[in-house]
């Protein structure tokens, strides 16, 4: 579980290079089932939320991210759990939310991007997570929001309960789950918008 760029924490040793032969879980030759490989990520998961915190580690705050977002167009939502709902409404829910739940009163070390694309499975059978210019500490459910809703994409919707199954459900927080997925829906509601308004 090591970082192909800088990045100090117990599990993730600074400048880590994949070993060779790593594929991403997405290239369709690993040679693992869908299910096994959505647990391999729940188990690595875990085990890089178990970590230590770095007291010099970024802060990964929601309310930070949520403040970005007010200088954004964010695209109107279409067919899902958020559809037919505006930009504005959606981000008056998750205000309530916060204003409810709050930051994280337990931090985490947190990969703060993570996607099937950033996950690789070594051939000695462990999996790394690459990319961690967002990494830090804060919310758990950022990354768990994150990669369930990737691994929803990709496999279905019900490759998630093998997920949180490995990850442990009783360390997931239902209510702040929805949280954070709906705050990682709206940032990248906000970068599409973006990215089709750019020249």
């Amino acid at each position: 579980m090591r970082p192909d760029t800088e990045h100090e924490s117990p599990l993730l040793p600074a400048k880590g290079e994949l070993p060779a032969l790593s594929e991403r879980v997405t290239s369709g030759v690993v040679p693992l089932d869908p299910e096994s490989i959505v647990r391999l990520i729940g188990s690595t998961l875990r085990r890089l939320h178990d970590a230590s915190v770095d007291q010099e580690a970024a802060e990964v705050s929601l309310r930070a991210r949520r403040e970005l977002l007010d200088a954004q167009e964010l695209r109107p939502t279409g067919e899902g759990p958020y559809g037919g709902r505006s930009g504005a409404e959606l981000l008056a829910i998750f205000d309530r939310q916060l204003a409810e739940l709050g930051e994280s009163t337990e931090p985490s070390v947190v990969h703060g991007a993570l996607t099937l694309d950033r996950c690789w499975a070594a051939p000695t059978g462990e999996l790394y997570f690459t990319e961690w210019a967002r990494s830090g500490a804060g919310d758990r459910h950022l990354d768990i929001a994150a990669i369930a809703a990737d691994i929803a994409d990709h496999f279905g919707p019900a490759a998630v309960a093998p997920l949180i199954d490995a990850y442990g459900f009783e360390h997931v927080r239902p209510a702040r789950l929805d949280m954070c997925q709906l705050l990682n829906h709206l940032v990248e509601s906000a970068q599409t918008e973006t990215s089709d308004g750019a020249p």
